[in-house]
């Protein structure tokens, strides 16, 4: 597996030197709150019957910021966590075009992407996904316009993010599915190991309920969204939570449940119950 992008670039501009930090924001195609930009929607998915999406980009800062646009891989490890490599299997760079590559814009203002997806050829059915990547550039003001005037060195600190969201080409029939297949309770929490099937990322909701030895039930972790990417059989991941009192139970079970994405459905897709001793 191909390491992580070293996240620390120092930019040494004249007199003025300026430390850049970038901080990537990649998978679960959620942009944090934390964020300079809005990007709506957040995930791009095409289809055969449609191949086009617009996203809205707005600075919602007071600043100018300009970006360069790439299309990146990312694959997912057996813990959930993605990283960035040079090729996958189940790349949709090949199929996937957008513009503009570059932009500015002023605090407030939008800017509209629009990407468009390429007819597959061969391809076999099934998902196909990149991530759409907005890497921050410097601007004069960033660097802080050169000469500081005083005729001293100036040295600014200043954070700069790469935003990231997942641009998935579906390809004939594609269906993906999350099922259970182990859980124990760890002190941070509940490890839990979840399987993948078919030619598709799965999504599903995760919940989890402690029953007490009474009978009583508390929830521990509410509606967590999994997702797996195609090119893993499984993930182990840990779902945090803080237990009663500070200590994981050791009496009576735990009740795992998995559900669809959408809120709207309440259907079960799979259970499991581990006995806790």
């Amino acid at each position: 597996m191909n390491k992580p992008t070293p996240s620390l670039v120092l930019r040494g501009i004249a007199i003025s030197l300026f430390a850049v930090f970038q901080a990537a924001l990649v998978d679960v195609g959620v942009v944090s709150a934390q964020a300079p930009v809005f990007i709506s929607p957040q995930r791009v998915e095409l289809f055969d019957n449609r191949r086009s999406e617009v996203l809205t980009v707005t600075n919602r800062t007071e600043n100018t910021a300009s970006y360069e646009l790439a299309l990146e891989d990312y694959s997912m490890s057996d813990k959930g966590v993605t990283v960035k490599v040079e090729s996958l299997d189940y790349s949709a760079r090949r199929l996937v075009r957008f513009s503009p590559r570059r932009f500015t814009l002023q605090p407030g203002q939008t800017q509209t992407i629009r990407v468009l997806g390429r007819r597959s050829g061969q391809l076999s059915d099934g998902t196909y996904r990149s991530h759409l990547v907005f890497r921050e550039t410097a601007n004069d003001e960033d660097l802080g316009g050169g000469d500081s005037g005083s005729g001293n060195t100036s040295f600014g600190i200043g954070f700069r993010f790469n935003i990231a969201i997942p641009v998935v080409v579906s390809v004939g029939e594609s269906e993906g599915a999350v099922f259970l297949e182990e859980a124990e309770v760890v002190p941070e929490g509940v490890a839990v190991k979840f399987k993948r099937e078919g030619n598709s990322d799965a999504v599903a909701r995760v919940s989890v309920r402690w029953e007490k030895p009474n009978g009583k039930r508390e929830d521990v972790v509410s509606d967590m969204v999994i997702r797996i990417y195609r090119e893993r059989d499984w993930i182990e991941r840990v779902l945090k939570t803080a237990w009663p009192g500070g200590e994981p139970p050791r009496e009576g079970k735990l009740i795992i449940t998995l559900s669809p994405e959408s809120r709207s459905e309440t259907d079960v897709l799979d259970e499991l119950i581990a006995p806790l001793s």
